[in-house]
């Protein structure tokens, strides 16, 4: 009978926030991974065994007005990005071509943030961009595909 209990599944963490229900989905690290996906963008932050960090899903609660604070730096990452690699530049702004996938904070303090936001390409799904935020700046912007 030991041997059945040693094999048997731990229940699901969850944590229940302003902005959803967080899941525990990597507990083998110092550090945990809980994500959260009740909209259309799959929020990731860093915890506890017990619980994500409530800074940083204070930051997330108001994403849409820290991204406006840099809505017009990510539309000309991507033009200049489009323009650097000779390819149409068929948008005015970010919106029109991309849309956001995944927000992931790594370092939310008052003074210091530091987050990553994943973008679609909606004329080309296959590809996906990732840009790094440090403290208003975007300090890395990358491709995958």
């Amino acid at each position: 009978m030991g041997l059945f209990n040693f094999f048997k599944k731990e229940p699901e963490k969850t944590f229940q926030s302003n902005i959803g229900i967080f899941k525990l989905v990597k507990g083998k690290s110092a550090q945990r991974i809980w994500l959260n996906k009740e909209d259309s963008i799959l929020f990731s932050v860093t915890g506890n065994e017990n619980n994500p960090d409530l800074d940083h899903i204070n930051f997330l609660e108001n994403h849409s007005v820290e991204l406006e604070k840099i809505d017009d730096k990510i539309t000309k990452k991507f033009i200049d990005l489009f323009k650097e690699a000779e390819l149409d530049i068929n948008f005015k702004h970010w919106k029109e071509r991309f849309k956001i996938n995944t927000i992931t904070t790594f370092v939310i303090e008052p003074e210091n943030n530091f987050w990553e936001i994943s973008f679609e390409d909606l004329k080309s799904p296959f590809y996906h961009f990732n840009l790094t935020v440090e403290n208003g700046s975007l300090t890395d912007f990358s491709i995958d595909s």
